[in-house]
This record gives structure tokens, sequence and C-alpha cells, in this order.
């Protein structure tokens, strides 16, 4: 039993300011990570247990993300009197009308800075948020003393995370998730 996760490891290999631009994101994949559902993962995002307490806070999306985790976290609006059969049965896409009801229930949000009217829209998603490669490191060493050795899957991606964090600098890389 648990909580689906859709987790990305992203990674800025440009010169300048990390992460402050979409081109310059990448990812070390091209879709989320398929890790278990029994996982203690409160160290990580303060979500199912009451401890450990998460490293850091749940600090929602980036504002810039690799075009893998921007086409797994977002939805594409598709205008109520134009959308063909065919799109309405594909979760990519979302009514226009459906959209703006799940932003004004606070289940989902716009980009920032999107245009007008939104071209996306977030899927209804919770515990959305990002830790750098060094909070990811404490996380998993915080999960592995609570409830003894993590699952393989989390120390494989533990590894890459280190190994991306030693090539690129460690405030070059990060893992992006949420649940759902």
């Amino acid at each position: 039993m648990g909580t689906d996760i859709d987790l990305f490891v992203e990674y800025d290999n440009c010169e300048g300011e990390p992460f402050s631009g979409p081109s310059r994101i990448s990812s070390l994949t091209c879709g989320s990570f398929e890790l278990p559902r029994d996982f203690p993962f409160a160290a990580i995002a303060g979500i199912r247990y009451s401890s450990p307490k998460p490293v850091v806070p749940p600090r929602g999306i980036p504002s810039f993300l690799s075009h893998e985790t921007s086409r797994s976290y977002y939805q594409f609006i598709v205008e109520d009197s134009e959308a063909p059969l065919p799109l309405l049965t594909d979760d990519r896409y979302i009514l226009r009308s459906e959209a703006a009801e799940q932003v004004a229930e606070g289940d989902s949000h716009y980009p920032p800075q999107s245009p007008d009217p939104p071209q996306l829209v977030s899927e209804p998603v919770f515990g959305v948020g990002w830790l750098g490669s060094a909070e990811f490191a404490r996380a998993l060493a915080a999960t592995d003393i609570e409830s003894g050795p993590i699952a393989p899957q989390f120390a494989a991606l533990g590894a890459a995370v280190a190994i991306l964090a030693e090539r690129f600098g460690a405030d070059r890389v990060r893992v992006v998730f949420w649940f759902g």
C-alpha cells in the first residue's frame, strides 16, 4: 500500500545561474522513475508519516523545468468548442472549462509566467516539491536510519544524483517530485 510518486532528476550543465531557463535544464530520463509505493517518504517530502520530518518542506514546483518534467506535470488546455474526440481520451489534454474549475477549487495551478489565456495547467496532485542534490542525500540517509535499509531503487537514484552532482556541481542537480 502506498502513494504513487512522480520523480525526475534534473540537471543544468550550462554556464551561469543554475536552473535559470527551461532550455538549460535536462532530465536524467524521458519519464518518471518507477519507484516502490511502500516507502517512508517523510524525510523527502513530509508525506504519509509524521517522523522523520522532511529535510525541506514541500516548496512547490520550480519556475523552470526540463521538457520531460514539464510534459508530465502539466496538461495541455484545449478550448471546449475545439476539442476533437481523440484528444479527450488522452490524459495529457484537458478542456479549458475543466482546467478553470480545478484551478478555482485549488486542485491545480497555471504555470508561472503563463500567457493569457493559459495553455497549460498542472495535474491535480499533492506534495509537490524539489530537493537539491545534498538535500536529497540527507533525505535518503534519514529514511535509511528511520526504517532500515532503503529500497534498492532509491539507493540507485541516490547514486545517480551523486554522480551528476560531482560532474556538474551540487547546485546544478535537483530532484523534482509530486504525489498522485
